[in-house]
């Protein structure tokens, strides 16, 4: 409710005048003269004070989530009606005491209740029935809603290659990815191409792939990368021509040929050779106005294109020859539309086409045509006749090549999620010799002939399909997964790199809204806009201390990666490109279990028996981390978690079933000392595995333990309760420390439930259902906003 408060006005009524005859005139000023003459004081007496308006001396806290407990501090307050104006014209009364009689106060001050809603920092006004104050001395920030309030997944991206190319080899796969600046192979090796990948082919050279790039700045590049890990092994310098498609060459000497274009969307043909380890063309320009697709053999080159000139809307098959471009094929040179355009071939061509070889004789050309449908042309002495070769379905044809033996053309279908061998052998015979049904939207092509293999490229998942390309059956699957989030039993798949507490910041322009996501597989940390979760860029991880299982978020918002054997620090690249990793310090092989940073900047961890403590030093490389203390846990005693609680540290222990859970200060940590207080755990009813640590929630510290012999627990500073627990994982709490996230993992679905305290018990609050398990999801620091890797499923979902 939005209430506009009126300023306090004081109004005086004066006298009406009169009219005075001449003899009260008189009277009057005798009366003045006696009076004079007496001494005495005949005036009014004073009008009584206005009543004070209310002032606001202070308030506490600055900051607040909606909800939260606000403090106002001043004079003059009232017995009742105080109202306090928030920026936007939000306002809220104090709140009254359980009996109804008066506003509750601490130390003098009246409690309000942040309403929700709140957008704008702004100073505090308070009006009463005396008045309204002037505006605080300083202004209120909002920090939002503090956790999800609809209750609802309300936005998901999926993290898909979109493969713009494959080769298929007998060792491995490698791809191109249309995602990323990558091109990557099924053995999670991968190099960073210095650009968009537009295209992957063979390449002549033993071993190796063509890769067709689009840098940042829209220049063209053609690499040679071996196809065995897909490291360079030579490129051309930047062209005004960026290549679209890449085609086998009809020089013995060369390497390939191109079709691209440049920014003026004209096209140009380059022949391309190798010199001294730089690739070199030469180009001359091609009279279309759009090229949809092309294919060459040692004799041809076939493009489909509109044009020659762009008013030519139906795209035509053209000879692409030496010094000219005759046109074969189009709709309107076809005799049989002239009468009746319903026919098969009257269709435009519409994008792939491919050389088919024959066993003898001239090849045929077989193109796709808008109606889903093949056109096959065949060269008869020079002039190439039609026919059409009907398919299964309208969908259109997505990738199209020469299968493996003469007069066979492999195509797939992504809209109908299968792949398909036609023989091409006569006007009479073309039949379906087999197809083979496929998961997702199967696109792009590729072959390896001395395992009789076809590799099918998907671009719905992140998968490669192998297909018996004499049989045209199934014969195994690929994943290219990415490994979104954080490693199984770990924390922090996604963190958010910023923060909404205005003490954080020293008056500044706040940073983006920003979250670093982990792609695990790959060695990866993406950069997402936290509102529109578009990507902003990734930087590629260090991989000399093995695999990186999570991430952490310094006191200065920096992300560190947690690897098996050691720490790295994403920082800025003083060359002005993608953000870098430095390895900041190295740790023993796989025994790190947990770490966070303090509010000192030091950083703590554990692992399987210790807890190290360590500090930031300035070196020649830049900042590292120094190993400053380490605390061993008693002997028979395994160390199962440690969190920050405030300045302190939360460290939970256990030992032949019976846990302790102790709060240290990072001080005695260093020097081996006692803890300052323990939680009294409830043994006795025989705690089951330890599955979350919430030490931020509202009733301080809390343990949540899987099944036991009592049921469910949920200990905390103050006892046990029941709750919800079964073999799951816990994280969290949400930033207004009222909801914690609960992850079932042993459900036919994965379930995720926001959890909240009611009357001491753990409750649910909302439910969500996914494909996969999340892996170290987080909030953003609004707490509105959950994010959730799920890692199977290479997506974030996001729920409000």
């Amino acid at each position: 409710m939005r209430v506009r408060s009126q300023d306090a006005r004081k109004t005086v009524v004066a006298p009406s005048p009169q009219i005075v005859s001449p003899r009260e005139l008189c009277f009057f000023l005798l009366s003045a003269v006696l009076g004079l003459g007496c001494q005495r004081n005949l005036s009014l007496p004073p009008e009584p004070p206005p009543p004070s308006v209310p002032s606001i001396s202070g308030f506490t806290p600055r900051a607040a989530f909606a909800g939260d407990r606000l403090v106002v501090y001043g004079a003059n307050f009232t017995d009742g009606g105080n109202l306090l104006l928030f920026g936007g014209g939000f306002t809220q009364f104090a709140s009254l005491l359980p009996d109804g009689g008066g506003e509750e106060r601490i130390d003098g001050g009246l409690v309000f209740f942040v309403p929700s809603g709140l957008d704008l920092t702004e100073p505090l006004v308070l009006s009463n029935s005396s008045g309204r104050s002037d505006p605080s001395a300083e202004s209120f920030v909002p920090l939002g809603s503090g956790h999800p309030t609809v209750g609802a997944p309300v936005g998901s991206v999926r993290f898909r290659h979109a493969p713009v190319g494959i080769l298929d080899r007998t060792e491995n796969v490698l791809l191109a990815s249309g995602l990323f600046d990558l091109v990557l192979t099924d053995g999670k090796a991968f190099e960073r191409m210095p650009g968009k990948p537009l295209a992957l082919e063979r390449s002549p050279n033993e071993d190796a792939g063509l890769v067709a790039i689009r840098t940042e700045d829209g220049m063209g590049l053609l690499m040679e990368v071996d196809d065995g890990d897909g490291h360079e092994l030579q490129r051309s310098s930047p062209q005004s021509e960026v290549p679209l498609f890449i085609l086998p060459t009809s020089d013995p000497l060369g390497i390939a040929r191109t079709i691209g274009r440049n920014e003026a969307g004209e096209f140009f043909l380059s022949e391309w050779g190798s010199d001294g380890g730089v690739l070199e063309a030469t180009t001359r320009q091609l009279p279309f106005s759009d090229v949809l697709g092309a294919a060459a053999d040692d004799s041809l080159l076939i493009v489909v294109a509109r044009g020659l000139t762009a008013a030519e809307a139906n795209a035509g098959v053209y000879s692409v020859e030496t010094t000219a471009v005759p046109r074969v094929w189009d709709p309107k040179n076809n005799p049989a539309c002239l009468l009746d355009d319903s026919h098969t071939l009257c269709e435009p061509p519409d994008g792939p086409v491919a050389i088919i070889p024959a066993p003898s004789g001239p090849p045929q050309i077989a193109v796709s045509l808008s109606s889903g449908d093949l056109l096959v042309l065949g060269n008869d002495a020079g002039t190439f006749v039609g026919r059409d070769v009907t398919l299964i379905s309208y969908a259109p044809i997505d990738d199209l090549k020469a299968g493996l033996a003469p007069n066979k053309a492999v195509l797939t279908k992504a809209r109908d999620g299968a792949l398909f061998q036609y023989d091409l052998t006569g006007p009479m015979a073309d039949t379906l010799e087999w197809s083979v049904q496929l998961r997702g939207e199967p696109t792009k092509i590729a072959f390896a002939p001395a395992i009789d293999e076809i590799a099918v490229a998907n671009r719905a998942d992140n998968s490669v399909d192998t297909v018996d390309a004499l049989s045209g059956t199934w014969s195994g699957r690929i994943a290219f997964d990415l490994g979104l989030g954080a490693a199984p039993n770990h924390q922090g798949g996604i963190v958010p790199t910023y923060s909404y507490d205005p003490d954080r910041y020293d008056g500044g322009v706040p940073p983006h809204n920003n979250l670093d996501l982990l792609m695990r597989n790959i060695g990866l940390v993406l950069s997402i806009d936290a509102s529109s979760l578009e990507l902003r860029g990734y930087t590629v991880l260090d991989t000399s201390k093995r695999e990186a299982l999570r991430l952490a978020v310094t006191q200065q918002f920096e992300t560190l990666v947690i690897h098996r054997e050691g720490i790295g620090l994403l920082e800025d690249n003083p060359d002005g490109g993608p953000r870098r990793e430095r390895i900041v310090t190295t740790i023993d092989p796989g025994l790190v279990t947990n770490v966070f940073a303090m509010p000192n900047g030091e950083l703590v961890f554990s692992t399987l028996g210790t807890i190290r403590v360590f500090t930031w030093i300035n070196t020649s490389e830049g900042r590292k981390l120094s190993q400053r203390s380490e605390f061993t846990v008693a002997p028979g005693s395994t160390l199962d978690a440690i969190h920050p609680v405030n300045d302190d540290v939360l460290v939970v222990t256990h030992s032949g079933g019976t846990y302790d859970a102790s709060i240290y200060p990072t001080a005695r940590l260093r020097a081996g000392g006692t803890p300052t207080s323990t939680m009294p755990l409830p043994n006795d009813k025989g705690l089951g595995r330890l599955v979350g640590i919430v030490t931020h929630a509202e009733d301080g510290p809390t343990l949540f333990f899987g099944t036991s012999n009592e049921g469910p627990l949920a200990c905390t500073m103050a006892g046990d309760a029941p709750s919800l627990i079964s073999r799951s994982a816990i994280s969290g709490p949400a930033p207004d420390r009222r909801f914690v996230v609960w992850i079932d993992e042993q459900a036919p679905e994965p379930t995720v439930r926001l959890m909240t305290q009611f009357d001491g018990t753990w409750d649910t609050y909302s439910t969500y259902r996914f494909g996969a398990a999340p892996a170290g999801p987080d909030f953003d620091p609004s707490g509105q906003w959950l994010y959730l890797p799920l890692t199977r499923l290479d997506e974030l979902e996001v729920v409000q």
